[in-house]
């Protein structure tokens, strides 16, 4: 069968791309569950190693299948048939419908027996390692796999996703999600596909690439923002790991009055700018609470990120045009939308803007910092305490915003007064996130206190780990 664009749907993971690469062939181990299904039928196919970034052939046996999906596992893997034809009954009966009924808009994307998805799991090379690097790679979904799309020489020729099985813990809620994470990125390549990729050869479905990128295609931060929401919307609650991540990070700044060595969020760490660093959990966490205070105070709820899916937008316009649609007219503007979010983590409002209308309560911290260098997106708050602060200037990109707990406004301006318990927020509203450009924000350098010496703490719940990532390596022809 020939694929063209209009019978194009891809499940993308968003963990890998495509990278040159050398081939490593495993040798097939045993192990306590290969003996359950010596007989059944065994392929190869090609993974990606997230640390070596290479390719490398692996064995996996095909354990169950449904309309919608096939469920192999790796040899050697252990996973026994019961748990397969439980996860593939998953699929078909809730993931699937939900994350493709509700992000479809009325169209269909279809999966069938030629084409049917494969949920390939596995022990995804990265380079996680406990008490050290607590971000593991969940799973992924790769562009070039997709039948017909390009001209990848590693292409398994067949829509996937690969999910990891350790530290993944399979059948898990966290499992679950992640398939509903990763099923977001395939529709959303899809719809890419349909409605914004640029192409080199439209025949012959091989698209315009730009420094590595696939011209069309959302966004890093954008697409992530939408998986995010997807893990909401399958669950129907939230991702609480993800909330009490941000709290425990900005309550460890101040019991300890030192940043958390393994976060830059109290630093201003936001999603805007999405870096594959060790920081990179930040990103998820943010986008996150971003997309969620989207949904809370859209009038038509969850379904403002149908809008932005089906944007022709790739970047922050899509956001600001739903934003402005379905919330308020002024947040087409980037900044103002930027700024309405930061100061809701800090005034945390029942009602109005300012906070998550009583759904989420979150906690940000002031530093002592007198400066500090933000790229695009960041903020970090720091107290006015019956001091005056005047604005510099200098700093094309950065803004300032003065603020109390009942979340009015400080006239900064006019250069205070301010009284205790107002806050300053030093952010950047700079468009350009194509790289980690900063700009060097002023702070007036307090800094909130501990309660008492003998709360302090080394690490706040909610920051032990293992905490699932995933990635989007650049796409090679």
């Amino acid at each position: 069968m020939k694929t063209t664009r209009q019978n194009v749907c891809i499940l993308i993971l968003g963990l890998l791309g495509l990278g040159l690469a050398s081939c490593e062939l495993d040798v097939p181990k045993e192990s306590a569950g290969d003996k359950y299904y010596p007989e059944r039928p065994r392929e190869q196919f090609n993974a990606y190693n997230m640390k070596t970034q290479q390719y490398y052939t692996l064995e996996a046996v095909h354990l169950a299948e449904t309309g919608r999906c096939a469920v192999f596992g790796e040899t050697g893997a252990g996973l026994s048939l019961e748990a397969a034809e439980r996860i593939a009954k998953r699929f078909e009966e809730r993931i699937f419908p939900d994350i493709t009924g509700f992000f479809g808009q009325g169209q269909t994307y279809t999966i069938g027996p030629e084409n049917k998805l494969t949920l390939l799991l596995l022990d995804i090379r990265d380079d996680y390692r406990p008490n050290q690097n607590a971000a593991y790679t969940a799973g992924y979904f790769s562009a070039n796999d997709m039948p017909g799309f390009g001209e990848s020489s590693r292409s398994n020729q067949r829509i996937m996703l690969y999910l990891d099985v350790a530290p993944g813990s399979p059948e898990s809620e966290g499992f679950y999600a992640t398939i509903a994470h990763e099923l977001q990125h395939c529709l959303n390549f899809a719809i890419s596909v349909d409605n914004r990729i640029q192409w080199k050869d439209k025949e012959r479905m091989i698209p315009l690439v730009e420094n590595g990128r696939i011209t069309g295609c959302q966004e890093e931060w954008l697409d992530e923002g939408l998986s995010s929401a997807a893990e909401y919307l399958y669950a129907r609650d939230h991702q609480w790991t993800k909330v009490k991540y941000f709290n425990a990070v900005h309550t460890h700044y101040i019991e300890n009055q030192d940043f958390y060595p393994s976060s830059r969020i109290s630093q201003g760490n936001t999603f805007y700018v999405w870096s594959h660093d060790d920081f990179v959990y930040d990103e998820y966490v943010t986008a996150y609470l971003f997309f969620q205070w989207l949904r809370i105070h859209a009038s038509n709820g969850a379904k403002i990120y149908r809008d932005i899916i089906h944007s022709d937008k790739t970047g922050y316009e899509a956001v600001t045009g739903a934003a402005a649609k379905y919330i308020d007219p002024r947040f087409s503007s980037w900044e103002t939308l930027l700024e309405t979010w930061h100061l809701a983590n800090y005034v945390n409002a029942p009602k109005g803007f300012y906070g998550y209308k009583g759904e989420l309560e979150i906690k940000t911290a002031a530093i002592k910092n007198t400066s500090i260098p933000l790229a695009a997106g960041e903020g970090v708050f720091s107290n006015l305490v019956d001091s005056t602060f005047t604005a510099p200037g200098g700093a094309a990109s950065i803004r300032y915003t003065g603020i109390n707990a009942a979340g009015e406004a400080v006239g900064l301006q006019s250069g205070g007064p301010y009284q205790k318990g107002d806050r300053l927020l030093t952010f950047n509203v700079s468009q350009n996130n194509a790289a980690a450009l900063t700009e060097t924000g002023k702070l007036t350098g307090r800094g909130d206190l501990p309660a008492s010496e003998a709360g302090r703490s080394a690490l706040p719940g909610g920051l032990s780990g293992p905490f699932p990532i995933d990635r989007r390596i650049p796409y090679t022809e």
